[in-house]
């Protein structure tokens, strides 16, 4: 092959390592996100279930009333979703915000260029 063939099997086998390197670097940040996210979970139960509770009084708003619960629940029924709705809005915050600090806390690991990765 040749001095030609020499270098380019060099530069093959770096690369291939450097994407090993990237591979392991990657597994390595999703799994620092993974544990994180649990410990968010872990730790904030109610925010969570908030979460959950947010995201069923969206889907509830998004429904349409009808005749029936007008006439049974009137202005009563209008006050509810107003605070549930209100409520929500406060749980979708709460979660936004968690879920940045765990987005930043998982991506604020990054190896500079030029040191090696812990492995």
């Amino acid at each position: 092959m040749g001095e030609f063939g020499d270098r380019t099997g060099q530069r093959i086998g770096r690369a291939e390592e450097q994407m090993r390197e990237y591979a392991g670097r990657a597994r390595n940040e999703m799994r620092n996100a993974e544990h994180y996210v649990e410990g968010v979970i872990r730790d904030n139960p109610i925010g969570i279930a908030a979460a959950a509770f947010a995201a069923g009084t969206a889907l509830a708003l998004a429904l349409p009333h009808t005749q029936k619960e007008d006439q049974w629940m009137g202005q009563a029924r209008d006050r509810l979703m107003e605070r549930a709705g209100e409520a929500a809005n406060t749980a979708v915050d709460k979660v936004q915000e968690a879920a940045t600090q765990a987005v930043e806390k998982a991506g604020g690991g990054e190896t500079p260029k030029n040191e090696a990765p812990q492995r």
